[in-house]
């Protein structure tokens, strides 16, 4: 047994230091993908090394200068695979060096996960990075790089390999997520997607294989975000920074769900009007407004997923998906929530708010900057059925089948990161009502 467990553990430590390569030749290929395009476009840079240094900085600067981009704050390395994107959509002669065209996802697993798990898991990257860039009208320019994993020590050992040092938040942000009881879970950062899946499972089907598609959906729209908006610094004192994605909360989480429904399952739009705001059909319904910092993550989840997919629905339902996209853009450009909005939309986040409390058939109460639903007697919607093994559950939506964890990779020695939480919901993902039902 201890001979078994010394190889074990001699056999992940090996591929830890194989995933860290394989990490850090993927954030070095977006690396040299803007450093090539940088000397193609005359801005010098020197060798194409991967090595993000004061000339390839001063390069971009440069660049970005000459043609209108934004030059700060969002000019960090971490954004190296969002500039290699941008310089390729200004010059399409560009788009030769974005890594994706050769290589748009490298999947990484520990060794703990079955192999026909693992060429499941692949089988189904490969179809999501297609259908999914396809439905949002964009196209990814860097490698993302998968890794798999089923305990928390694992998760761990993956966190560290990617260059984040072992901490208690790490452990205990491990072990809130992983294992997954059925099917996986997931988590974002820029240029990553982690998957904790549940341990012993040959072969994904059924609700696990559902919960699994939509997943990776899920997360794969946070990494297309990654790479059109860029993540931003903000100053949290003592001349540290965190970084997080620019945009509401609530537009960043219920599009990624509204996207993963629509791309893995039989979900449509006209469902979410069915669906209506039944979850809160006897309580009252949160103002969107206050569910746009990244702190409602943590103290709202549940209205942050919920309403928030119901809101991204409606929005898409009233401009098309191009609006996400757009609005992805906009946030890229380093404009504010409110400035973004405005400008793809037409109006204010404030009215499109009334705009969806209204269709909703909601009434704003004042006195706890809340609404309340009205005449549903009139008007009652359908609410998605329960999962059969779902107890003590009010709201469908409220417990989708992803909360997904977003954590940016940071230089530490400078930096201190944010991170943002949610617990994994219960298996399985809710029952959609039949087609034609009322």
């Amino acid at each position: 047994m201890k001979v078994t467990k010394l190889w074990a553990l001699l056999l992940w430590s090996l591929l830890s230091t194989l995933t860290a390569t394989a990490a850090q030749a993927d954030f070095k290929s977006s690396v040299k993908c803007l450093q090539a395009q940088l000397n193609t476009s005359g801005f010098a840079v020197g060798p194409v090394d991967g090595l993000y240094g004061r000339r390839t900085h001063r390069a971009l600067q440069n660049f970005a200068r000459k043609h209108g981009m934004p030059t700060e704050p969002s000019l960090i390395k971490h954004n190296a695979s969002v500039y290699c994107r941008r310089l390729g959509l200004i010059n399409p002669d560009l788009q030769k060096f974005w890594p994706a065209r050769t290589k748009p996802f490298d999947l990484t697993a520990a060794p703990s996960v079955a192999p026909t798990a693992v060429t499941q898991i692949e089988e189904i990257l490969h179809d999501l990075f297609v259908q999914v860039p396809a439905k949002l009208g964009l196209e990814l320019a860097g490698t993302e790089q998968i890794l798999v994993a089923v305990t928390p020590d694992e998760v761990i050992e993956v966190a560290s390999a990617t260059g984040r040092p072992r901490s208690a938040n790490t452990s205990a942000y491990a072990n809130e997520f992983c294992p997954p009881t059925i099917g996986a879970a997931g988590q974002a950062i820029s240029g990553h997607i982690w998957i904790c899946v549940p341990a012993g499972v040959e072969e994904f089907s059924g609700k696990s294989l559902a919960q699994l598609k939509f997943v990776l959906a899920h997360e794969l729209t946070h990494s297309i975000q990654f790479q059109v908006s860029g993540i931003m610094p903000r100053p949290v004192g003592n001349n540290k920074r965190s970084f997080l994605l620019p945009g509401a909360i609530w537009f960043i989480e219920g599009v990624a769900h509204v996207v993963a429904r629509l791309t893995t399952t039989d979900f449509d739009l006209s469902t979410y009007a069915k669906i209506g705001l039944a979850d809160y059909e006897k309580q009252r319904v949160p103002n969107l407004s206050d569910l746009e910092h990244y702190g409602r993550l943590k103290e709202n989840r549940q209205d942050v997923y919920s309403l928030g997919e119901l809101a991204a629905a409606h929005l898409i339902a009233k401009h098309g998906l191009e609006v996400v996209s757009a609005l992805f853009q906009a946030l890229g450009e380093e404009q504010s929530w409110y400035a973004a909005f405005l400008q793809v939309t037409g109006q204010t986040p404030q009215s499109f708010y009334e705009s969806f409390y209204e269709n909703h058939n909601a009434k704003q109460v004042v006195t706890n900057n809340g609404y309340q639903l009205r005449n549903l007697s009139v008007r009652r919607p359908q609410r998605i059925p329960k999962p059969l093994n779902e107890q003590n559950t009010t709201s469908p939506l409220a417990t989708n089948p992803i909360e997904p964890l977003i954590r940016l990779p940071l230089d530490h020695a400078k930096l201190v990161q944010t991170e943002l939480t949610a617990p994994w919901p219960p298996e399985g993902i809710p029952e959609l009502p039949k087609k034609g039902s009322n």
